[in-house]
């Protein structure tokens, strides 16, 4: 299935960036690893589903070093078995505000197969 942005998508996707990128609502990943809070995907406000079969996550999280890191995970249930495609996956990550995305399936970089854009920033 194709990838629709329509204008409801668009600003649904900025509000999800704003919220996300706020900082009382950055992910601290020691809290997660503790089980002091939920992992973003399991947060609704973290949440987007972007059309029949889309859903995306995005967050930025903090690891435990105190580096942050925009994470933007998409899947599809209605995509090939071979994985999402590359332009939507990065459509997405442009919409968020990742300017430069490292596109990864399973923590390892691939040319085709991809759900996971990790791309780490300097907070402002």
């Amino acid at each position: 299935m194709a990838l629709v942005i329509n204008k409801g998508v668009l600003d649904r996707l900025e509000g999800l960036r704003a919220w996300a990128e706020d900082p009382q609502h950055v992910n601290r990943i020691a809290n997660v690893l503790s089980g002091d809070t939920l992992p973003p995907g399991d947060i609704a406000e973290h949440v987007i589903e972007i059309q029949e079969g889309y859903r995306a996550v995005y967050s930025v999280d903090e690891d435990q070093q105190g580096m942050q890191w925009k994470h933007l995970s998409v899947s599809s249930n209605s995509c090939p078995k071979e994985g999402l495609p590359t332009e939507a996956i990065v459509a997405i990550a442009k919409l968020l505000g990742i300017r430069q995305a490292l596109v990864v399936y399973q923590g390892v970089p691939h040319k085709d197969l991809v759900g996971h854009v990790v791309v780490p920033f300097v907070v402002n």
